[in-house]
This record gives structure tokens, sequence and C-alpha cells, in this order.
């Protein structure tokens, strides 16, 4: 592995590169700019259940309120 990688971190576990692939997924640069790809996918989906539960579906075809503010 280049050094490059051994200094990076993981931006969500703070990991380095012997725990897992570490990626770029975006245009972050620094140390922002590294994560596992188990880790990823993890706040992907945690993100996405958030996102759901926050939701409330309104009579209003295609219209969504965040909960609270409808």
């Amino acid at each position: 592995m280049a050094d490059k990688e051994h200094e990076a971190t993981c931006r969500i576990c703070f990991g380095d590169g012997t725990e897992g692939k570490l990626l770029s997924p975006c245009l972050c640069k620094g140390s922002m700019r590294f994560v596992h790809v188990e880790c990823l996918q993890r706040w992907r989906l945690e993100r996405e259940k958030v996102r759901r539960s926050m939701r409330k579906n309104t009579e209003l075809p295609h219209w969504q309120f965040l909960s609270g503010l409808s």
C-alpha cells in the first residue's frame, strides 16, 4: 500500500487503510476525503432510515413535509 493511503483515515470511523479499502467518493480534499466502503454503505442506509422516519405524506399528491413542520 502507498504511504499516502496509510496516512489517510476514514472520516466516519477514523480507521486507517489497514481496516478496509479507503476511497474518495466526493470532491472533498484533505482528511475529509477518505471513507471505508463499508462505512459509506452503513452511513447511507442509516441516513435513509432517518429520512424516511422524518417524512410524513400529506393529502397533496407528490408533496411531503418534515414531521413537525406541517
